[in-house]
């Protein structure tokens, strides 16, 4: 029968190969195993294949950032509200953004001799407050502990982290 599954606030960085077996997508999902998997808010980045794409099935995508892999996504993956290289990303009807994200540090090559980088958003990266908020947003946090909906724009970002941005508010009476 039909499994579903689920990852968020998740980054998937670097993979390559285990076993000698090369994936064909950062993000494992297995032959048969998965059906359907919703990904909420994750990021793919250095992997020496594609950022996100199902061995069988569909990957439905909410919020998430595939960049700076060695190939565009494409398959059965299907997003909202994210960003990526690939003709999957080139709906922005459905919210979507081919735009470089920007991340604070993109890291360089590819797999096993990917350089880490830093994937936290610029606060100039298109994918800040470009995400559509779920209801099991209004009390949950990033990978770095914030609050996943900020409290001025009410809108959650794109990528497994929300963007710190400077600046003050001023409160007046």
């Amino acid at each position: 029968g039909a499994h579903q599954s689920y990852a968020s606030n998740s980054v998937f960085v670097a993979n390559a190969t285990v076993n000698s077996y090369t994936f064909h997508n950062c993000l494992f999902l297995g032959y048969g195993v998965l059906s359907y998997t919703n990904l909420y808010n994750c990021t793919a980045a250095g992997c020496a294949c594609r950022g996100f794409e199902p061995a069988s099935g569909t990957v439905t995508l909410y919020n998430c950032i595939s960049w700076s892999n060695s190939s565009a996504d494409a398959g059965n993956v299907v997003a909202y509200n994210s960003c990526g290289v690939g003709s999957i990303y080139t709906n922005t009807l459905l919210g979507n953004t081919t735009n470089h994200p920007l991340f604070v540090a993109p890291g360089t090559g590819y797999g096993t001799n990917h350089v880490a980088g830093n994937y936290r958003l610029h606060p100039a990266s298109p994918c800040v407050n470009a995400g559509t908020n779920f209801p099991w947003m209004a009390t949950a946090a990033d990978l770095d502990g914030r609050l996943r909906i900020d409290r001025l724009f009410q809108r959650a970002d794109m990528g497994a982290y929300e963007a710190i941005c400077g600046g003050s508010l001023f409160s007046t009476r």
